[in-house]
């Protein structure tokens, strides 16, 4: 079979390897479309720490069911499915409250441990596959990963009514952030981004407010805006040190920050008498859970999000390489790269 293989940093080939064999309990998926997410983007460079070549890389995928290993009940050939690309080790103390997110001993979808999406067939446990409505598309399931990001991490502060949520960053995880946060009821939303061709589409999307920090003054923005009151939660899916400084002057009292995103220099500062007065709190997020991939489901084929709508770019998969400095590089207004491999 035909795999894009990240053979050192900065270089992928297209090769041909061999097709796995589904063993007891697997399933085998062709895959027909894949996602290029962050991760591969740190990976390409090198930098991430559990992707490191020789690796097929990719881990938001949808397919189709070819063939099943023994003892495989409720999935069958032909249905079609996405991937939970986490496989937990089922034996750890959070294993066993479920909180596979957080397992220490998972196996990660696009590491050596576990071939990745960039490649036309792989390998999955029953265990995490899940079937896809009728009424979703190719397009919109492939979104189903990044989706799971944003429900988990919107769900980390737990209250949405009539609540008001700041998003810094209007990139792929951004943007669905603002639908979930609209679809669980918030009462108003801001998204701050240095793009404007990303804010244009976060108003499309439903904001009511866009800030550009290179243009406005945020902090002092939010908080007119707000009437001094903030921001309950705040969602950041970039990071820096000035975003956290952005983030700590604009959540409301009692409020929470989720740093959702890799944060380039790994560690912030932080202003902490700010955090002290306002009781706020700054929370770890973190992939996601099964409940969160059935929830992604359920919004997909009851809620209609508009997720294809961030979709800006699909190339074949002879074109990754392309992918993934489209996103890098942020060329050509672009913000989520499918790669076509069906």
């Amino acid at each position: 079979m035909k795999a894009a293989v990240l053979t050192e940093p900065y270089k992928i080939n297209l090769k041909k390897v061999d097709k796995p064999v589904p063993r007891k309990g697997e399933v085998l998926v062709k895959v027909l479309k894949a996602g290029i997410c962050g991760s591969e983007i740190h990976a390409f460079k090198g930098m991430h720490p559990k992707r490191k070549p020789p690796v097929i890389l990719g881990h938001e995928m949808v397919g189709i069911v070819e063939s099943i290993g023994t003892g495989v009940k409720k999935i069958k050939e032909g249905d079609k499915v996405t991937v939970e690309p986490q496989m937990p080790c089922l034996k750890c103390e959070d294993c066993s409250l479920q909180n596979y997110n957080v397992c220490q001993n998972k196996k990660i979808l696009g590491t050596k441990q576990w071939s990745g999406s960039f490649a036309e067939y792989l390998v999955a446990p029953e265990m995490v596959l899940y079937k896809i409505p009728d009424k979703v598309s190719d397009l919109s399931a492939v979104m189903i990963e990044p989706l799971s990001v944003a429900i988990h991490s919107i769900k980390r502060y737990g209250l949405f009514s009539e609540k008001m949520a700041l998003i810094i960053g209007a990139g792929t995880i951004g943007l669905l952030c603002l639908q979930v946060a609209r679809a669980y009821g918030y009462k108003r939303i801001i998204v701050t981004d240095i793009l404007d061709y990303n804010l244009q589409l976060a108003s499309k999307l439903g904001a009511d407010l866009v800030l550009n920090p290179r243009k406005d003054n945020t902090v002092e923005r939010i908080s007119n805006y707000t009437g001094k009151h903030g921001a309950d939660v705040v969602l950041m899916t970039a990071g820096n040190q000035q975003l956290m400084e952005d983030a700590l002057g604009s959540v409301a009292n009692k409020g929470m920050i989720l740093p959702i995103a890799h944060f380039p220099d790994h560690a912030v500062s932080i202003n902490t008498p700010t955090l002290r007065y306002k009781e706020a709190i700054i929370s770890g997020t973190v992939m996601y859970t099964q409940e969160d991939f059935l929830e992604a489901i359920r919004l997909l084929n009851e809620e209609n999000l508009e997720v294809e709508s961030i979709i800006t770019h699909q190339l074949p998969l002879e074109k990754v390489e392309k992918g993934i400095k489209l996103v890098d590089q942020k060329i050509d207004n672009a913000i989520k790269v499918i790669l076509n491999l069906n």
